[in-house]
């Protein structure tokens, strides 16, 4: 049985705090989107970033279609300390008890994103393996090929 939308080229990349991945279709059919799956062992998988809808009208093309996709590794915390600071604004100003809620938000997002897993990816990760992973409109899974992300 013929792959939904088989790979071409797979390439991935670490450069300024992103994770770029980008990757080629030779056709589609019946594509609904695609994750990127991101491990730091090669065995535990999670997902990166949000679906990419297939470009494919309808999710069929009989030609290659290019992919590309940015994805922070380091947005959780950044967002933290960025709801932090709000709420820090929000507590000197009328409004104290968003100003508290934001804070308890903001905290608990650093708190996440400084809390490391057996996945966790960063730009300090001796290896990062990504994959593709292609969604068909019935839901059926398919994987690429894992390539190591090079840091540029």
């Amino acid at each position: 049985m013929a792959l939904p939308a088989p790979m071409g080229s797979i390439a991935a990349w670490i450069q300024n705090d992103m994770l770029q991945v980008s990757w080629q279709t030779l056709t589609e059919k019946n594509n609904d989107h695609f994750e990127i799956e991101v491990s730091s062992d090669g065995k535990s998988w999670s997902k990166a970033g949000s679906n990419i809808s297939s470009k494919a009208t309808g999710g069929n093309s009989d030609i290659s279609i290019q992919y590309e996709q940015s994805i922070s590794l380091s947005g959780m915390a950044v967002m933290g300390v960025s709801i932090f600071l709000l709420s820090m604004g929000m507590m000197f100003r009328r409004n104290k008890w968003f100003g508290s809620v934001l804070m308890i938000v903001g905290m608990s997002a650093v708190l996440y994103g400084c809390t490391k897993n057996d996945n966790d990816i960063s730009t300090k990760a001796e290896k990062v393996y990504v994959r593709i992973k292609q969604v068909d409109k019935d839901g059926t899974a398919s994987y690429s090929k894992v390539v190591t992300a090079i840091v540029k």
